[in-house]
């Protein structure tokens, strides 16, 4: 039981190599129940004593597990303290590494920004330092399923009224966040594994690019969270890079081993899995993020194209009527679980809530890399609603692979911190911020954009009041009109890469 700043005891088993020691350490923190987590064999096999603690609040620690754990200062500075304490220890050589994927994987990087004086290396993966920002929500609309997760440690939340709108963690911490400050000076050397189909996608990113360490490594793969659903899609399942236990061989042993033998970004450049002769499906490296690309603007049609010039029509749009007692399903994307990756949309066809946008067939393919954006000029009859947005990726075949998915509440249209109900005269304009991803759509590929209302239970079902209610029993329909005219031209912005 080893206490912490403020007294509290976190529960904490420690797994000793054989031999005199002392010993190099590596630390994992977990939510999961320490007893139950895979074995600390290969650590210890390999010469490292192993230790893992279960987060406050959560089996055999003491205190009370709260949303600070995720978002605030509190999982930092039990990290930092348990580092410290595990320096002291006489089978401690003085050189710690912190490790973990998923939710040990946050409070490892919450650690690495803590910045204890005896931690040197770290290896984590599909986590983030703030998963508040776009894994627990998106556009300020609540992720049903990390909702749940939040639930399942203790904490009270409350299903009802909807919607929630985003207020995760403490009050004192701005959100979105600035992250100029988050610098541990280059000092712990992070390597980070994450996918494209992951929740923590781009905040592996934001978190590469805060940390500012020339010693960090950051490899992007197409994988998810958990088991990877694809459909008829199939990319490697296998990193590249360095593993966790070369790593810490490297940063806490001195071995010469290869691990820094890469550029600090490496990544899959997704491509057509159904061509083995497309471009693309390749791993790329990169010094930073992003890499250089132009913007490749295609502009919404009132006929549901997507096209490189802007409309010509004063009053062009498309319509659909968004119903939040018959939500559209959840269909892959970066969802926690199984089902997740880039499944096929097309059993969204002909739902009066969602409407398609697409290009004709490419004459030749187009590689993006990078961050992208939507700006959507809409107008409506209720007074709040959610936008979801999918990319796709339309094969000869008819398959629609989905590559980006986010939400948005349309009360933020004039930012983050002003929320205000919206007019049903008035015609409001959102730039959606794109995750990142880097993917060539093949010669005859169709670039695909859905728009709905709802995506469900991936995020939280949305009323269409701005007003919290405490059903949808008597929640309107929602007639979105999505504006693709001369004055109000919505339009898909896509990182063309440069090559």
């Amino acid at each position: 039981m080893v206490a912490m700043r403020d007294g509290v005891r976190l529960a904490t088993d420690v797994y000793l190599p054989p031999g005199d020691g002392p010993f190099p350490v590596v630390l994992e923190r977990t939510p999961y129940n320490r007893q139950r987590q895979p074995p600390a064999a290969q650590f210890v096999r390999n010469g490292y004593v192993f230790v893992i603690q279960d987060w406050r609040g959560l089996f055999a620690s003491e205190g009370k597990f709260t949303v600070e754990m995720l978002t605030g200062s509190q999982g930092g500075e039990d990290g930092y303290d348990t580092v410290e304490w595990i320096a002291r220890q006489p089978w401690c050589n003085g050189k710690v590494g912190v490790t973990g994927g998923s939710g040990p994987g946050i409070a490892a990087k919450q650690t690495v920004l803590s910045n204890p004086p005896h931690l040197l290396a770290a290896s984590t993966g599909v986590a983030s330092i703030h998963p508040d920002d776009r894994v627990f929500q998106s556009g300020g609309v609540l992720a049903e399923q990390s909702d749940r997760w939040i639930r399942a440690r203790g904490v009270e939340t409350s299903e009802w009224p909807r919607p929630h709108a985003f207020a995760f963690g403490d009050a004192r911490v701005p959100w979105p966040r600035d992250r100029s400050k988050e610098s541990v000076a280059g000092r712990v050397a992070l390597l980070d594994h994450s996918g494209w189909f992951d929740g923590s996608c781009s905040s592996s990113f934001n978190d590469f690019l805060a940390l500012k360490g020339p010693n960090n490594r950051l490899v992007m793969a197409p994988k998810a969270h958990g088991a990877f659903l694809a459909g008829d899609l199939k990319y490697p399942s296998a990193n590249a890079g360095a593993g966790a236990m070369e790593w810490f061989d490297y940063w806490l042993k001195g071995k010469q081993n290869g691990a820094m033998n890469s550029k600090p970004i490496r990544y899959y450049l997704m491509g057509d899995t159904m061509d083995p002769h497309a471009p693309g499906n390749v791993w790329k490296e990169a010094d930073t993020w992003p890499v250089p690309s132009q913007p490749r603007t295609l502009y919404l049609s009132a006929d549901g194209k997507l096209q490189g010039s802007p409309p010509q029509s004063a009053t062009g749009h498309a319509e659909y009527a968004y119903d939040p007692r018959r939500p559209a399903p959840t269909i892959g994307g970066p969802n926690l679980g199984q089902n997740n990756g880039p499944q096929d949309q097309r059993k969204l066809r002909g739902r009066a809530d969602v409407v398609y946008f697409q290009s004709e067939p490419l004459a030749e393919p187009i590689a993006i890399t990078g961050r992208g954006s939507f700006e959507l000029h809409f107008s409506t009859d209720v007074t709040d609603t959610t936008f979801m947005v999918k990319l796709i990726d339309i094969y000869p075949s008819g398959y629609e692979a989905l590559h980006l998915d986010e939400a948005y509440m349309a009360r933020y249209h004039n930012g983050f911190d002003r929320p205000s109900p919206l007019e049903k005269a008035s015609v409001y304009k959102l730039t959606i911020p794109l995750h990142d991803i880097a993917l060539v759509f093949n010669k005859g590929h169709r670039i695909g954009l859905i728009v709905t209302g709802s995506n469900a239970p991936r995020f939280e079902v949305h009323p269409n009041s701005y007003v919290p209610v405490s059903s949808y029993d008597n929640a309107p329909v929602a007639h979105i009109a999505i504006h693709a005219s001369t004055e109000h031209a919505s339009k898909l912005v896509l990182p063309e890469a440069i090559p």
